[in-house]
């Protein structure tokens, strides 16, 4: 049952030894802690694009509890913003009209917020 912990633990990464451990689960504890996903608890939680599927907790403290963090307000619709191209010009940054633009390159999170 151990198999990929042992595999890991064998490994490096960036010089720094993985160590891994396999942790047997009693079947009880699994189940209990399952959420029913319909179409209704995807549309709260799940955002998915073309480049990335986002997975967040809903505003509902019934659902996912009071917040821990202040990211509710950082991103107020919880999902963080798509890649977008941007331009500079003179006036400095703005959303590009066109992606294929030979200035347009795609902004930074921090850009995007």
């Amino acid at each position: 049952c151990g198999v990929l912990a042992e595999m890991w633990s064998e490994t490096v990464i960036d010089v720094h030894p993985v160590v891994a451990s396999f942790i047997n689960q009693k079947v009880g504890v699994v189940e209990s802690n399952r959420v029913k996903v319909d179409e209704l608890w995807c549309s709260r939680h799940v955002m998915q694009t073309q480049y990335t599927i986002q997975i967040v907790r809903c505003n509902s403290t019934a659902c996912c509890g009071p917040w821990c963090s202040n990211y509710v307000h950082i991103f107020p619709i919880r999902f963080l913003p798509p890649p977008m191209p941007f331009e500079k010009s003179s006036a400095g940054l703005s959303i590009a009209s066109n992606d294929r633009q030979a200035n347009a390159f795609c902004g930074t999170l921090c850009q995007r917020i």
